[in-house]
């Protein structure tokens, strides 16, 4: 084939390629992502971080993010809750609930939650997990994305390591994002078996902390 014969056929398959990579990004975008949030408001989230309540400063930056989210196209959000309904002692390891389904324009009721949560009970990180699976609607191609935030380890008898590979073996959600707040270096590794793990050392840090889980969660296409 002479040169100028080529010509056009290089032309044709570079537009089929560039036509291909613009589909592929639109499907990028246009893919949902949930994110469900796990909150702690068990007893020790009345305890102070530097200056103020653990309990003030996790709520305020979540506030502030899902305020961002909100404004975000084809992202959901929901909220479950442990710790918040039976005070210890004696231990309610039962306690954990999805207090805000996932629904389009569910912000406000997000953030009125939080705002009226007070710290009361237990632990039950392994046992808030494994309900987690049925928190997100059944619905292919959709990523599923699990952020905990919470300032202790495990108080029941679960195993939140064991129950977090089972679920995502199992393609429920993605590698979870666990936000540690003003947790002792020591229990570092006891979160690292169940997602990526991130501790905010100082109260100032904690928003940029959520900013930077969020954006991991939004630009990542796989887990």
């Amino acid at each position: 084939m002479k040169p100028s014969n080529l010509i056009p056929t290089i032309l044709l398959s570079l537009c089929f390629f560039f036509n291909t990579v613009a589909q592929q990004s639109d499907q990028d975008l246009n893919e949902k992502t949930r994110i469900l949030f796990i909150f702690d408001a068990s007893q020790s989230m009345n305890g102070y971080w530097e200056k103020s309540k653990k309990i003030d400063i996790a709520r305020k930056f979540l506030i502030e993010m899902i305020d961002s989210l909100e404004q975000e196209n084809n992202v959901e959000m929901a909220l479950r809750v442990y710790g918040h309904q039976s005070p210890v002692p004696p231990q309610n390891c039962n306690d954990t609930r999805l207090e805000v389904p996932f629904q389009a324009d569910n912000a406000g009721k997000i953030r009125q939650t939080l705002r009226y949560l007070i710290p009361k009970g237990t632990t039950p990180i392994a046992h808030s997990l494994e309900l987690a699976a049925k928190d997100f609607p059944e619905e292919k191609g959709v990523r599923n994305v699990v952020i905990l935030i919470t300032d202790g380890v495990e108080a029941c008898d679960g195993d939140p390591c064991e129950v977090s590979l089972k679920l995502q073996k199992a393609g429920i959600f993605l590698k979870p994002f666990i936000i540690g707040i003003g947790l002792d270096e020591n229990f570092k590794s006891s979160f690292e078996c169940v997602g990526s793990y991130l501790e905010v050392k100082k109260e100032n840090k904690f928003g940029g902390t959520l900013e930077y889980v969020i954006s991991q969660v939004l630009n990542k296409t796989s887990a």
